[in-house]
């Protein structure tokens, strides 16, 4: 026999990931003990975004934000390319509420793209951000990004 959805908090993420409405007639939820054919309903509610920003990095200091995750959202990271700087820098992401850091490469002046399976999920509030160069021709730095961005619960 299968056995009723007994947490509330399941039932009202799905209600307001699908959209789903109260019906007239109420109907009971259960979990079947079988295995049925799915679809992954996430990826029809993700969308695939490109952005690009420039920052100047030429100071010293905290590392500069260049993206943020917005509130209830979440992203998955596909490419992040960072562009040539005239003295080291290095990219990293933060999550900021827990205040740690993960550097993605070590210090250089090449230019890198990153390119990431699906596995890099950042949640709302995450940064991605460069360390200052202290150089003065680091004015102006560009980094591009793609990703995947999906409502957050």
């Amino acid at each position: 026999m299968p056995e009723e959805i007994r947490k509330p908090s399941i039932l009202r993420g799905l209600a307001s990931r699908l959209g789903i409405e109260p019906g007239v007639i109420a109907v009971r939820r259960w979990l079947a003990p079988a295995v049925m054919p799915v679809t992954q309903v996430d990826a029809l509610l993700e969308e695939s975004l490109l952005d690009f920003k420039l920052a100047n990095l030429s100071g010293s200091g905290d590392p500069v934000v260049y993206f943020t995750v917005p509130a209830k959202k979440r992203w998955r990271l596909l490419l992040v390319k960072r562009y040539v700087t005239a003295g080291n820098s290095r990219l990293s992401i933060k999550d900021v509420a827990r205040n740690k850091s993960f550097f993605l490469e070590d210090t250089g002046t090449a230019a890198v793209l990153h390119k990431f399976g699906r596995d890099y999920v950042l949640g709302p509030g995450w940064v991605i951000r460069m360390d200052h160069t202290e150089n003065a021709g680091d004015m102006n730095v560009y980094m591009d990004i793609w990703y995947i961005e999906e409502d957050a619960f």
